[in-house]
């Protein structure tokens, strides 16, 4: 039998030292390559049905519209008129602050004038005992009559003064012509008093511009 030398010995154990060789059952890794570390198995059931789903926004809710601020106002004038033939007046609200009864109150002098005969309801206002009375005017060719209130107490029956609060519903835009001039307007209806009215409200101006209710035109003059 051959003898091996002793140098041929000594390089092979070098090579096995170094990772040159490998021996029957490993893998020498790659010089460069990440050694892949297994990852941790998650318990219970991980497929999407599992998953809990994001639950989905609610629906932003519908938001109230107020086109008008008839506080803003100093003082408000329409022309009331009836197409089917009745009597046309002019309508002014007057805004103030006065005390009644040791109370401040913001009051509003409501002024009706009459261009031709008719009758129609007025207010009348006691400060003594803070009430609003209903009162009939009589029949004349020409009359005009102021009353006054606090503005919380007539407001349930004018509708310019209600529109601060009413609930408006859109219902497109339209030019209006009145005899304050013309103006570009959104139009919204409103159930005022149990019956449906439609307005017409303009860019900045607080009060409404038009006023459309039963067989009823208000028609803005002015306000300042």
């Amino acid at each position: 039998m051959k003898r091996i030398p002793a140098l041929c010995i000594i390089m092979v154990a070098v090579l096995i030292v170094s990772g040159c060789i490998c021996l029957p059952g490993t893998h020498a890794p790659v010089a460069g390559q990440a050694v892949a570390t297994p990852s941790a198995v998650p318990s219970g059931d991980a497929s999407p049905s599992a998953i809990p789903e994001q639950a989905s926004p609610s629906p932003a809710s519908a938001r109230a519209i107020h086109p008008f601020d008839p506080g803003r106002a100093a003082w408000v004038e329409y022309k009331e008129s009836d197409p089917g033939g009745g009597s046309a007046s002019d309508v002014r609200l007057d805004y103030s602050d006065r005390t009644v009864n040791g109370m401040s109150v913001r009051t509003v002098k409501r002024t009706v004038s009459y261009s031709s005969s008719g009758s129609d309801d007025g207010y009348s206002y006691d400060p003594d005992s803070n009430t609003l009375n209903v009162k009939t005017m009589g029949s004349s060719s020409s009359s005009s009559t102021g009353t006054e209130s606090s503005i919380d107490q007539m407001k349930a029956n004018d509708p310019v003064l209600a529109s601060a609060d009413l609930v408006f519903t859109p219902e497109g835009t339209e030019t209006v012509t009145v005899p304050g001039g013309t103006y570009e307007c959104d139009k919204y209806t409103a159930s005022f008093k149990g019956d449906d009215y439609t307005y017409w409200a303009s860019g900045d101006v607080p009060v409404p511009i038009k006023i459309a209710y039963e067989n009823k035109i208000m028609e803005l003059e002015g306000w300042g």
